[in-house]
């Protein structure tokens, strides 16, 4: 268009007037460049003018008390700017570099606003995974947008809208919620004041899953109220003579649908709460639609995105990557138990894995940190399992057996990493349930390894490396102490299914082993390898059974542990088949022993425990538990502790040959599938062994 008269222009012929101008008969601007713009001169340049280019993003305001320029404005309740938080005025010559401008500006200048805390009522935020187009970001239903991210070559946009009218208003509901849970534990616990649940759970069940932000600027005093009142209701559970009052609180909360009810508020604590309730093995198909939701409401509020490079504060940095692990912790062993889709897709996400603190030792290391660390690398291998092994796409695939190979290599990694921690911190809160959940994962992933290559549900005689590793997961079930089972220790609710399908393994290994003592095809002459051994005493599945059964039913009766319960079921269920089985059939199988077994509660004897029920010493468990790694193998999570001395005592009290020892014999590349197929000794009629056992609810659905 011209440029002095604004109108628009058509040009037929390059260099002529336009059509227009032509017409008229006025001189055509069309062509004229734009006009000059006068400079300043650099000794008038005001101090606001010289911070133009500083490498700050657009949400750097201390408050949203100056929307226009920070937060989005979109509600009408924003309050007005109070003129001390205002950015101080400094004075810089124009040749400076803009660096050495921003290290002269005073400290609270810098503090970037929170998407959390300081938003104004009315404004959800939602991040943009990965910015294609600018088509979101000028939606009809977008108030404003924001690049936040200090990283100027991975722009981060953050949407924000304004809530919906009809969302619910949830401050009564919160403020009834916490009034009845403190009314329900005045009357049912009146010695434990709210203050002492409080400092019991930040001290004893927040490290395991740390959920709450960890700044001076968040006192306990600050929680809100759905927050708070989860937290008091999840720590009375943990007192081993209030956990039937827990249960019953924390099914009032259910009732009320809390969890889901404060997801329709956009908060990190909103997350928090659901992340707690999901604590609960309750109702656990429920739980995984929660578990749907309440990811779905993390991604809208980006939490699966890095927000290292954000200008957001520390704190919230902090919090944002430890709820996502929350998350995802709960995800893969919630997807995995119960052959369930993952909810998360790994190629959308990208948070860091939590890390200790840099240049420290594992002697250095705050001691809360350490089970939270290390369960999210767990929940790494649990998702690779998910992933490479239980999906569709792999089901009966050859490749599955490989990836199970890779898995317990990077178990064995895993395991190694951990020694040193242990060694230096064995009673640090959450450490019985990861060393718990990290035995028992390689127990699983053995039979399944095991299963991929002869059949599901195929028998199958244990060989010494199998017994070798589920006799380290019943040894470390037999050194848990009192203090294990009380309220110093926390459980993530996936114990029970995971004991159960452990319980279940052995079962068969029991059965599998009894069969092949008169079965012809027991005495397959093989390769050398740790199967050829005799199994000592103290190795034998019956043995180890019995152990762990004794174990379970000293937890129940003495400390009442009730997630033994679901194990326990188990092996009642089981024993009263083999037993029916025995009396319908004289010809059958003697059952007897693996009867016994499952019905055995001598601990003193079978689990190693003392008179009294306590396990080892201090000295003897520390040394015990340490030396459950063997040599570490390729792969793995995380850099290796250097090797505790004199921590050898596994091979001579779990029996069998020692890790040094032993061939892997499905890590092994010199071992091929014909040779397993020779070693496995399936049994004649593995059909009639299954149906005597009942592989429906009762043995093999663990799996």
């Amino acid at each position: 268009m011209c440029r002095k008269r604004k109108n628009r222009c058509a040009v037929p012929v390059e260099g002529e007037p336009c059509v227009e101008c032509k017409a008229t008969g006025r001189s055509c601007t069309y062509l004229l460049p734009p006009p000059a713009r006068p400079k300043k001169d650099a000794t008038s340049q005001s101090p606001t003018s010289a911070l133009t280019d500083l490498p700050l993003p657009p949400l750097t305001s201390t408050s949203l008390t100056q929307p226009s320029n920070s937060l989005p404005a979109l509600a009408p309740t924003a309050r007005p700017a109070p003129s001390a938080l205002k950015r101080p005025r400094v004075a810089f010559s124009a040749g400076e570099p803009a660096q050495k401008r921003a290290a002269v500006l005073p400290a609270a200048s810098w503090t970037p606003a929170s998407l959390d805390r300081d938003l104004p009522e009315g404004v959800e935020p939602c991040a943009v995974t990965a910015t294609l187009t600018d088509d979101l970001l000028n939606h009809q239903t977008v108030g404003t947008s924001r690049q936040i991210s200090s990283d100027h070559s991975r722009a981060q946009f953050i949407l924000f809208h304004a809530t919906p009218s009809h969302r619910p208003l949830l401050d009564d509901f919160e403020a009834t919620t916490l009034r009845r849970v403190r009314s329900f534990i005045a009357s049912t616990a009146p010695h434990l004041s709210e203050e002492t649940l409080i400092d019991h759970y930040l001290s004893f069940i927040h490290p395991t899953l740390p959920v709450l932000p960890l700044s001076p600027i968040h006192p306990p005093d600050s929680l809100p109220p759905s927050l708070r009142a989860s937290i008091l209701v999840e720590t009375l559970g943990y007192f081993p003579s209030l956990r039937g009052n827990g249960d019953y609180a924390w099914r009032l909360l259910k009732e009320e649908k809390l969890g889901e009810r404060m997801l329709d508020r956009p908060k990190l604590s909103s997350l928090a709460t659901a992340i707690l309730e999901l604590s609960t093995s309750m109702d656990p198909r429920g739980d995984y639609a929660l578990l749907a939701k309440t990811i779905a409401h993390a991604q809208l509020l980006g939490l699966h995105i890095d927000c290292r490079s954000w200008a957001i504060p520390d704190w919230e940095k902090s919090l944002r990557q430890r709820l996502w692990w929350c998350l995802r912790i709960h995800d893969a062993w919630a997807s995995f138990l119960n052959s369930r889709p993952s909810h998360i897709q790994a190629g959308n996400a990208n948070v860091p894995l939590p890390t200790f603190a840099a240049h420290t030792t594992a002697s250095d290391v705050d001691s809360t940190e350490i089970s939270f660390v290390f369960a999210c690398r767990l929940a790494l291998v649990v998702g690779q399992l998910q992933a490479e092994v239980s999906t569709l796409d792999n089901y009966g695939s050859s490749s599955r057996a490989d990836a199970c190979d890779a898995l317990e290599k990077d178990l064995n990694a895993l395991k190694e990493s951990i020694r040193g921690y242990v060694s230096a911190h064995a009673r640090s809160p959450g450490m019985d349930c990861l060393l718990f959940c990290l035995f028992a994962l390689r127990c699983m992933i053995r039979r399944i390894n095991i299963e991929v290559r002869i059949g599901l549900g195929s028998a199958f005689a244990p060989d010494g490396n199998t017994l070798e590793i589920f006799a380290e997961f019943v040894t470390f079930c037999s050194m848990l102490r009192e203090s294990s089972f009380g309220a110093e220790q926390s459980w993530l609710p996936y114990t029970s299914h995971i004991l159960s399908s452990v319980l279940s393994s052995l079962v068969r290994l029991s059965l599998a082993s009894l069969s092949s003592r008169h079965s012809p095809s027991a005495s397959v002459t093989s390769h050398a390898s740790s199967f050829d051994r005799p199994a000592t005493p103290t190795s034998s599945p019956v043995l180890l059974l019995g152990r762990l059964c004794s174990v379970l039913h000293a937890a129940r009766d003495s400390y009442g542990w009730t997630r033994a319960d679901a194990a326990l079921s188990r092996a009642a269920s089981v024993a009263e088949r083999l037993t029916s089985a025995m009396h319908a059939d004289a010809a059958s199988d003697d059952y007897s022993e693996v009867i016994a077994a499952l019905q055995s509660t001598n601990l003193a004897e079978d689990a190693g425990m003392d008179a009294n029920g306590a396990g080892a010493d201090d000295a003897l468990v520390l040394d015990a538990l340490a030396s459950l790694a063997g040599a570490a193998e390729e792969g793995g999570y995380g850099e290796m502790p250097a090797a505790v001395d004199g921590l050898g005592r596994l091979a001579s009290s779990a029996g069998g040959v020692s890790m040094g020892d032993s061939l892997g014999l499905f890590g092994s590349n010199a071992l091929e599938l014909p040779d397993l197929e020779e070693w496995l000794n399936v049994l004649d009629q593995p059909q009639e062994w299954g149906q005597d056992v009942g592989f429906d609810a009762s043995v093999g659905s663990g799996w």
